[in-house]
């Protein structure tokens, strides 16, 4: 995907980020840091 500025790549990144926080939520007991982890960067990057 080409991004034409930086907000437009940090809210790329920011979807993903989101994405796979989802993804790993599903197992919420194997993978509780690293959702937690996603969903900080997740955050930093949407604000």
């Amino acid at each position: 995907m080409s991004c034409s500025s930086w907000s437009e790549s940090y809210f790329a990144q920011a979807k993903q980020d989101f994405q796979l926080a989802r993804f790993g939520a599903r197992e919420i007991t194997k993978h509780g840091a690293s959702v937690c982890m996603l969903l900080q960067m997740f955050f930093e990057k949407y604000a």
